[in-house]
């Protein structure tokens, strides 16, 4: 990917936003800094359940169905998602995706 919307979970239970305007070199712009979030689950064998809502230049980030984020931006208005997992401070660390959804919803009246 060299560019688009990055939605981040901590293991600590924050969130984080940017926009990722190039790859070679890494040219970034922070929505929403690290934010702490007790809809998050933090710690060890916790599992989250993330929510990104697209509508115009919106993006709305739910954790576990409650909404903790939202920004609005028009850079990007359409694209591809993925998951990226890198672990910053946990050795051995692990984890699975249970399941990915995408709806193709009509924008809200």
């Amino acid at each position: 990917m060299s560019y688009g919307y990055v939605v981040a979970f901590s293991c600590d239970g924050q969130v984080w936003v940017f926009r990722l305007d190039g790859a070679n070199p890494y040219t970034t712009k922070e929505l929403v800094s690290w934010t702490k979030s007790d809809y998050i689950l933090a710690g060890t064998n916790k599992q989250n359940v993330m929510g990104i809502q697209a509508i115009g230049d919106k993006l709305t980030i739910f954790a576990n169905g409650h909404q903790i984020a939202q920004v609005t931006d028009n850079k990007y208005t359409f694209g591809r998602y993925g998951v990226f997992v890198s672990p910053d401070v946990t050795a051995n660390y692990t984890y699975r995706v249970v399941r990915m959804t995408y709806w193709d919803l009509p924008p809200p009246q």
